[in-house]
């Protein structure tokens, strides 16, 4: 016991530290972010002897390079299968995936511009531009402004412009990689906190270099004029970047080159100093490298970076939108709420009903839960483990299973005491009885999520995490936990096992009897069942499985159903409007929240259009045109953009529109939202209709679209507590191509027939029978089927917001792992009592067997079907995915509870007396010499 008890100690110990140190991890569903997943094609005249994994590679790092810029910490982008990836942005908006998807569509501005030295051998006497002088304005201008934690771009630089006849000069800072390399961060991770950074050690004239841009087009090289890049070798052998330009520009670059030999030449990407400059030591045309002024060249890292940032200006690889789905942040506090509310609820309940139940035992079994819960929390966490809205589920479901273990446990101690044992005796014998069959029935349940996370996607792969997390953490609680405080307790001279009975002490209800009864209504419940599913039109699928469009949006007034409908219907034929419960004014017949389901056709929906973002154009713009005097206004409205090629700024308008403030003093005003715009000069700000503010100024940048503004703006007003929050008319948002709707259709019947495969070969190993796999089989075909057909039933009806999707395929193989416990707990009675009780029949030692575990099999259902019930009424209406998962999770527990009992034992019972598998001395064999084929071992059971 002492041993134990060490590691009860030191895991809990563990548990604690990982939750005091180190942060909850949650998924987009609860905080609020996009996720987005591309096709990444190469270009149609790729080179034979170009290797499209190191194409793949490079467009990845540039595609990261473009997102961080945009300052968005933790983001996420990963492959995925052979060419596709993965961009997930926590905490994000709409707006803000806009702009990243403009982002990764547009090509960058990527620019040759000569840089100024500060020694004063390019100062320009005739047109007074001198470097010491316009550094010290810098310096001046710097000390002049709060600029400390300000991004870099806030600050207004227009005022130490000059403009000549041929060219604008201009200050221009270093990208913030090497804002945050001169602090002594390190660059190369994506979660630096470059506002931290700048606080910690403010911006100087070091950040900065005075760069000359040529007004005359022909002296003016973008991304546009190269060719090619590569690494190659300078004359000293060391390693440099070579770029090969379009034979159409050499000469002219060699021409712009030729009179600044000696001179650094510097590359601007988007307006920010992309590397360090590098000097021209002679004329350069068609090919030239950059090399390092070190003495062993660049590092494999230099180059890298250099080539990342030349390939962003024009990218190797074609990006294409397959998938794309957001949530806001709103949203995500609401499923927070509705989740943590219904664990918590479930929680209590179970806990109350083990007390009163069992007494002592339910307060050994409360601690049990208690530890299960620290431990799965520390690990979750010391793993970094994502949580998200089907994980709340999954910790539910790792109660209830927690739950079925203690009964486990306890029911057999209860069967010990109960045949005259000793307190001591019966404890032990009870967990020892109990071990197989707790192992069996968890380590199936863990099969089962192992394969829903290999095949899964996003936040089902979550949901199976927790799960399994949850099986291992609940098995050490109820056998090594709750056994250490029986033996603390028996030591102390407890002797009261006292506990309640919710059957009488024995059961004798012939089972087996009524089964050809129970067999014929199970096959037809199956049969209508299958009718009822595929007989259901194709909308009982959801978007994952066919493609389309979801989106929940707000309105500035509240409107019924019917009324959304109808302006909705006709732009989108056979378009799903749902009114979502809400705080905000929601009624039995009106709210202000909606889910809009579009579900392509067969054909609308074509992966082959070459436009990333043709999906959203199908859909979205359509849907506020549609709703256009209903919807909130987007964050900025009425923008408006005109380039000075010259001047390289961009004059912009606009107005900014924000949520109702809660308290007045909050209200936005033109002097509050003209603070947060510093970027912008000439600022102009005016009060606009409907609390808006209207917005004008000049950017000092150009080649920008709209979506760059937009995120620009955000970004300026971000974490202001003087101002409400940017309007959000769309609180989620779904677009699904069809081919990756027929991909995520695929891998779920994968995982379902690999759970079957898998759990056949396991039972098979356990039970050295194939039979009793079999008949698991069986049953569980018979829950799913039913399931499915209730599912289309209610779909159809409208009463509960539930479709076949990813959710449902988790509630699916939750359900088979739930069924197929409760099924092995009867098997393993079964196999214990076969050689035991030679006298009887097969079928009377299964109905034997089922009465000793009907009192667990009613008590376990009864927890789990409590904990699903809170889960389903606490997010009823919120037209979230807890919703339709706990519907189905309640019918299957349900059928799974009628099925292990009258589906799978009567099955048991065919295929042994089809094998003649009978005991020589039972009724059935009496009198009379044992069948054909049988092995001669009680009940069939091998030797």
């Amino acid at each position: 016991m002492a041993s134990r008890l060490t590691w009860i100690v030191l895991l809990l110990a563990l548990a604690i530290y990982g939750i005091l140190t180190k942060p909850l991890v949650l998924g987009l569903d609860l905080q609020g972010g996009a996720t987005m997943r591309y096709e990444l094609s190469p270009p149609d005249s790729t080179p034979e002897n170009v290797d499209i994994d190191d194409m793949i590679d490079a467009t990845v790092d540039t595609l990261r390079d473009r997102i961080n810029t945009y300052g968005i910490r933790e983001s996420a982008i990963t492959r995925q299968g052979v060419n596709e990836i993965l961009i997930e942005l926590p905490g994000s908006s709409k707006d803000e995936a806009e702009s990243i998807k403009s982002a990764i569509s547009r090509v960058g501005h990527l620019e040759f511009r000569i840089v100024m030295r500060g020694d004063g051998r390019d100062d320009d006497v005739q047109t007074r531009v001198l470097i010491a002088d316009e550094t010290k304005r810098l310096a001046e201008l710097l000390a002049a402004t709060e600029n400390t934690g300000r991004p870099v771009d806030d600050l207004d630089l227009s005022s130490l412009e000059i403009k000549t006849p041929d060219a604008l000069y201009r200050w221009y800072p270093f990208s913030d990689k090497y804002l945050a390399a001169a602090r002594g961060a390190d660059a190369t991770t994506t979660e630096v906190d470059i506002e931290a950074l700048l606080t910690a050690q403010p911006l100087s004239t070091s950040d900065f270099r005075f760069i000359k841009r040529d007004l005359a087009a022909v002296r003016t090289f973008t991304g546009a004029d190269i060719v090619n890049s590569q690494q190659t070798m300078d004359q000293s052998g060391n390693p440099a970047v070579s770029i090969d330009m379009d034979p159409s520009r050499a000469s002219e670059f060699g021409d712009w080159t030729e009179p600044n030999v000696g001179r650094a030449m510097g590359l601007l990407l988007d307006g920010r100093l992309a590397e360090q400059p590098a000097t021209i030591n002679s004329r350069l045309e068609n090919n030239f490298i950059i090399q390092s002024g070190g003495v062993a060249g660049f590092t494999s890292a230099e180059i890298k970076d250099y080539l990342t940032v030349i390939k962003s200006g024009s990218l190797q690889m074609k990006p294409r939108l397959l998938f794309e789905n957001t949530v806001g942040p709103s949203l995500g506090e609401t499923a927070i709420s509705a989740g943590v509310s219904a664990s918590l609820y479930g929680f209590l309940a179970i806990i109350i009903f083990m007390i009163v139940y069992y007494r002592t035992n339910g307060v050994i079994a409360a601690i049990c839960l208690l530890v299960n819960m620290t431990l799965l929390a520390g690990i979750l966490m010391f793993l970094g483990a994502t949580l998200t809205l089907p994980g709340i589920a999954g910790l539910v479901l790792t109660i209830g299973m927690a739950v079925d273990a203690n009964i486990l446990v306890f029911e057999r101690i209860r069967e010990e005491v109960s045949r005259s044992k000793g307190v001591d005796q019966a404890v032990r014998l009870g967990f020892e009885k109990a071990f197989s069959t707790i192992v069996d029935a968890n380590v199936t349940t863990f099969v089962t999520a192992f394969i829903l996370y290999k095949v899964g996607t996003g936040p089902v792969r979550g949901f199976s995490v927790i799960l399994m997390m949850g099986i291992a953490s609940s098995v050490f609680s109820v056998l090594v936990v709750g056994r250490v405080f029986y033996d603390k307790l028996i030591q102390s001279g407890w002797t009261g096992i006292g506990m309640r009975q919710l059957l009488k002490r024995e059961t004798h209800i012939g089972f087996m009897a009524k089964s050809r009864v129970a067999l014929r209504i199970s096959a037809l419940l199956v049969t209508a069942s299958l009718v009822a599913f595929f007989q259901a039109d194709r909308d009982k699928y959801g978007l994952d499985f066919l493609g389309g469009y979801k989106a929940q949006v707000r309105l500035q007034d509240t409107a019924s159903q019917s009324d959304m409908s109808e302006a909705v219907g006709g732009r989108f034929e056979g378009a799903q409007v749902i009114s979502v419960v809400d705080d905000l004014g929601s009624s039995g017949t009106s709210s202000k929240q909606f889910v809009i389901k579009i579900k392509a056709r067969p054909g609308e929906i074509d992966d082959d259009n070459e436009d990333g973002t043709a999906l959203e154009d199908r859909f979205e713009v359509p849907l506020k045109t549609a709703l256009s005097d209903r919807i909130l206004p987007d964050f900025v409205t009425e923008l408006t953009l005109t380039e000075d090629a010259e001047g390289a700024t961009t004059a912009i308008s606009g107005v900014l529109n924000f949520e109702a403030p809660t308290d007045p003093a909050q209200a936005a005003t033109p002097e509050k939202v003209a603070a947060h715009l510093g970027f912008l000069s000439n600022l102009t700000t005016s009060q606009a209709p409907g609390g808006a503010i209207a917005v004008g100024g000049n950017w000092a940048r150009i080649d920008l679209d709209n979506q760059q503004v937009v995120q620009r703006l955000r970004v300026s007003l971000a974490g202001s507590n003087d101002l409400p929050a940017p309007s959000e008319p769309f609180l989620e948002s779904t677009t699904i191509g069809s081919r990756v709707g027929t991909e995520l259709r695929d891998s779920a019947i994968r995982a379902i027939l690999l759970s079957f495969i898998a759990i056949v070969l396991y039972i098979r190993i356990r039970f050295r029978e194939y039979r009793y796999g079999i008949a698991a089989i069986v049953a569980l075909a018979h829950d799913v089927s039913i399931t499915l057909g209730v599912v289309a039933l209610a779909h159809f009806s409208g009463l509960v917001d539930v479709e076949i999707d990813l959710a449902m395929i988790a509630a699916f193989l939750t359900i088979i792992g739930y069924s197929l416990n409760d099924t092995i707990v009867l098997f393993d009675r079964i196999r214990e009592n076969l050689p035991r009780l030679t006298n009887k029949s097969y079928s009377e030692v299964l109905d034997i067997s089922i009465n000793q575990t009907l009192s667990r099999t009613l008590l376990t259902s009864m927890t789990t079907l409590v904990a699903l019930i809170i889960i389903f009424v606490v997010n009823y209406g919120r037209q979230n995915v807890l919703e339709g998962f706990s519907f189905a999770m309640i019918l299957g527990v349900l059928v799974g509870t009628y099925s292990s009992i009258f589906v799978a034992s009567p099955v048991l019972v065919m295929i042994h007396k089809k094998h003649g598998d009978l005991p020589t001395n039972s009724p059935e064999t009496k009198g009379g010499s044992k069948k054909k084929g049988g092995k001669g071992q009680p009940g069939g059971v091998p030797a």
